[in-house]
């Protein structure tokens, strides 16, 4: 059996050669011993897929994501305990939270918000935080009093009305914990030996998972350091609960796991009169930063809605020439370049219509070759053909 191992060490160019190696090592002995590495995310893992692939491959290794390997090892025996029980799916899990908010009625300060969207999605959100909470822990936060008191009554109901007929991801989590604890996840024969790699954030039930996989000798953890310590909070704290030494009970605090607890130093409130616009300050801002000694890395821009601002958001960080993290979903379709070309094909053979041309011009980068910049403004050629009677035609 190999030898289970916690690695916390800092993060390199060439940090996945540790994990081939350690693959070629479990499989010394036997080539087509199965291996499981479970990554951080399906994205991460199709990389890491691509990878080894490009390095000549090992035979029978799968890619995982953690939640998937709840399932595996604790859905029997979730089954065992809850027949008839089923996923809990968002639909049931908002109609749940809506059923707990109308019948707390009149006792409860959020009784009133039971038919709001935003109210019910935030609800749900805390109510898996909680999920994972001891009960000490609710008890200490409920008798804080005020809201706090109020959520955790909610939630109490909602679990009340959950618990035997649904179940979650916490609950998959805690169940295969108990099924490798006890011996009896006899899916573990397939997987074989896992390897964590690069885990960032896990539920108290998917520590208690890790833990119990490796108290039994069945896994590796391989955890990655940035350098830089507030980033490196959450690890360090992850890497904390993890330890074989270490109460799960009795987590760490981020300052006791190398964490520095910061607040913004000023927050600023834009009102501008287009999404672009907004974005533009935004980029303006993240430039002088950059300027003042503050990496990249460490910007961030967040929005609420997809639309328009992922489009835009992607296409004006493009113009501007800045490193971006993370995939692009923007269809070629909603770049300046797809406008440009789909405006041209929809303008070529018609009688040019000037609202047609003008919404072309003032919504791609298209100016005559040799123009100067400060000579091309869309906007004034607008007003000057609206002025001018212009119609339509060449």
């Amino acid at each position: 059996m190999p030898q289970a191992e916690l690695r916390l060490e800092p993060q390199r160019p060439d940090q996945a050669r540790r994990l081939w190696d350690a693959i070629d090592e479990l499989k010394r002995g036997d080539p087509l011993a199965p291996v499981a590495v479970v990554g951080p995310s399906a994205f991460a893992n199709l990389s890491l897929r691509h990878e080894l692939s490009a390095r000549g491959g090992f035979s029978n290794v799968r890619f995982a994501t953690l939640s998937s390997v709840a399932e595996l090892l604790g859905a029997p025996r979730l089954m065992a305990e809850r027949p008839g029980s089923s996923p809990m799916k968002p639909a049931i899990e908002s109609a749940a939270v809506r059923a707990a908010l109308k019948a707390a009625g009149a006792d409860s300060r959020l009784s009133d918000f039971a038919d709001n969207p935003a109210a019910i999605r935030s609800l749900r959100s805390t109510f898996r935080d909680l999920r994972g909470a001891a009960d000490g822990a609710l008890e200490n936060l409920s008798d804080t009093g005020g809201l706090r008191q109020d959520v955790v009554a909610l939630y109490r109901a909602f679990d009340e009305r959950t618990r035997g007929e649904f179940y979650d991801a916490e609950s998959l989590a805690r169940a295969a914990a108990d099924a490798v604890g006890d011996g009896t996840a006899s899916a573990l024969d397939d997987l074989g030996f896992l390897i964590f790699y690069r885990l960032s954030a896990l539920s108290a039930g998917e520590i208690r998972l890790v833990r119990a996989l490796y108290d039994a000798g069945r896994c590796a953890v391989y955890l990655g350091l940035t350098g830089d310590a507030d980033a490196d909070a959450l690890i360090r704290t992850l890497a904390a609960c993890l330890s074989p030494t270490q109460d799960l009970d009795a987590a760490p605090d981020a300052d006791d796991a190398g964490g520095v607890a910061t607040t913004p130093e000023s927050v600023q409130l834009l009102i501008a009169p287009t999404p672009r616009e907004e974005i533009r300050w935004a980029l303006r801002r993240v430039m002088r930063d950059a300027e003042n000694g503050t990496p990249f890395r460490e910007s961030a821009i967040l929005y609420r809605q997809a639309e328009p601002y992922s489009s835009l958001i992607a296409e004006e960080l493009k113009l501007a020439g800045m490193p971006v993290a993370g995939p692009d979903p923007t269809p070629l379709s909603q770049t300046a370049v797809g406008r440009a070309l789909s405006g041209m094909m929809n303008l070529a053979g018609s009688d040019f219509a000037r609202d047609d041309v003008m919404v072309w011009l003032t919504g791609c980068p298209v100016k005559p070759p040799g123009t100067p910049a400060a000579r091309f403004v869309p906007s004034r050629w607008d007003a000057i053909s609206r002025r001018a009677g212009v119609v339509r035609g060449l």
